[in-house]
């Protein structure tokens, strides 16, 4: 059996220039290199195979019939070397390739529907899977490559992931229409924190306090919450149902006529939601491709997100 740690690329490539060339002059040319290191190949590989490779004839070098039988090998293998060393393309219209995203009610209701609506007429073979995972999870997913892409918010984001900016949208207070305290067109601080509220958390901790729950705290507030979920939609049917009250965004009021929106009686900073990804996928030509057309076609359907990668 043959060493093939004794086999070197170089050496295997002179055997197939010499198979096109029928010349060592010429594929010295080539290569850049003496005529004589090409013939030091040449008679390395004869004595590794046991076979000349190459005899004299009229018009310079021809196979001999081992040659000849290692020719369709030695193409493979350098076309599959080839493909190795050369940048990966991406093309969506032939791709066949599914995306894992983590993602919440909001970006399953405002952010992917617009990627879908793109991608059936411009990448049909692709799909988007997604898992539903608190980001404390997701990041462990991250590591395991479970997943491609996650919609977060940026206090969940862990540093060490890449992240670009993609949605943006301001926070007010809901409640059903027709609730029997809130008739004006505003609510106070004290009518905010003496109704009982429906949450959402967002963290793997389901009592970890909220976003608003903090920013109340530093006023030296708090709410009472009765109502306690992961999934947005189950508290904003809550609030539908009952005169349980909570924090709205809204983009997402039109999708629910029967609540009514107050200004917030506090200051907040406006909810942003990020596409975070693993590092190893920073170049990846599939994935940058989608990033990017994730990024246009959320900015083509609303008008108050920053620049997207």
């Amino acid at each position: 059996m043959i060493d093939i740690s004794q086999i070197g690329i170089n050496q295997l490539q002179v055997l197939l220039l010499l198979a096109e060339e029928q010349s060592a002059t010429r594929v010295a040319a080539r290569l850049g290199q003496a005529q004589s290191t090409i013939s030091g190949d040449l008679r390395q590989m004869r004595a590794l195979f046991g076979d000349k490779l190459f005899v004299r004839h009229a018009r310079g070098l021809k196979p001999t019939a081992r040659m000849e039988g290692l020719l369709p090998e030695l193409k493979s293998l350098f076309r599959t070397l080839q493909a190795i060393v050369e940048p990966p393309v991406f093309d969506p219209k032939t791709a066949n390739r599914t995306f894992v995203v983590v993602a919440g009610d909001y970006s399953e209701w405002l952010i992917l529907p617009q990627l879908c609506a793109a991608l059936a007429d411009e990448a049909p073979g692709i799909r988007i899977a997604v898992v539903h995972a608190v980001m404390g999870r997701a990041q462990k997913l991250f590591e395991t490559a479970e997943i491609d892409l996650a919609l977060s918010v940026p206090r969940l984001a862990a540093p060490w992931l890449k992240s670009t900016p993609l949605v943006e949208d301001t926070y007010c207070v809901v409640a059903r229409r027709g609730h029997p305290r809130l008739t004006g067109p505003a609510i106070t601080l004290d009518q905010f924190c003496n109704e009982l509220h429906a949450t959402t958390v967002r963290d793997d901790n389901i009592l970890e306090p909220t976003t608003t729950d903090r920013t109340l705290a530093g006023l030296g507030r708090k709410r009472q919450a009765l109502y306690i979920t992961r999934n947005y939609s189950s508290a904003l049917r809550v609030i539908e149902q009952t005169d349980l009250i909570g924090m709205g965004l809204h983009g997402i009021l039109p999708l629910y006529p029967k609540l009514q929106a107050f200004p917030v009686p506090f200051d907040i900073l406006p909810m942003r939601i990020l596409a975070t990804w693993h590092e190893r996928s920073q170049a990846d030509p599939g994935h940058l491709w989608l990033r990017r057309r994730l990024g246009e076609v959320v900015r083509q359907g609303r008008t108050n997100l920053p620049a997207s990668q």
